[in-house]
């Protein structure tokens, strides 16, 4: 109804997701003159996180919670204590846009810059649980791999279930509340 585009739209199920694709140039136009997005390869038009998103942490999140769910993952290594949020990109406008949100969300973070492109790491449990709680994940791969860390053999698929995207390490997740104030304790 907002620009009338064509739509088609794809179910992956091996992905638990829906692909929506809309056809329209008047709505290609529209994202272009309202949020300053161009069409096509991120990394060759030099994508960047609209300023408009910078005046709002909200907002900062909900882009930072897109672009970790897509570039993005939570390492963690069998048998050690270490664990780290961890995005790589060959966009350099992005990347330094994303370490000035994170930077403005007060999440610290180091960036490494290669040949090729930077990967922006988040270091250390304080940090990673920092990022959970304020930005989260929508992605089921990272909620995962979140969850399991955290309890270390995992929540059974019951409690899984329940989990509402976007998913947020707070309090109102009922069944990891006790797990969530022993972080919070942690975050104080």
């Amino acid at each position: 109804k907002l620009c009338k585009c064509n739509l088609s739209t794809t179910l992956r199920k091996y992905e638990d997701t829906l692909e929506i694709r809309a056809y329209s140039r008047p709505f290609i136009k529209f994202l272009e003159e309202k949020f300053g997005w161009k069409p096509g390869n991120k990394i060759r038009n030099q994508t960047t996180i609209p300023k408009w998103c910078f005046k709002k942490k909200e907002y900062l999140s909900h882009v930072l919670r897109g672009y970790f769910d897509t570039d993005g993952y939570l390492e963690i290594r069998d048998n050690s204590p270490i664990v780290r949020i961890r995005f790589s990109n060959k966009c350099k406008k992005l990347i330094e846009d994303m370490s000035n949100a994170l930077k403005l969300i007060n999440i610290k973070f180091s960036l490494q810059w290669d040949k090729i492109g930077a990967e922006l790491r988040v270091y250390s449990r304080k940090e990673v649980l920092k990022f959970f709680k304020i930005i989260g994940s929508s992605n089921v791969r990272n909620i995962s791999s979140f969850i399991s860390w955290r309890y270390k053999k995992g929540k059974n698929a019951k409690e899984l279930e329940t989990i509402s995207l976007p998913f947020l390490w707070k309090e109102s997740n009922s069944p990891f509340k006790d797990k969530i104030k022993e972080d919070n304790m942690l975050l104080r």
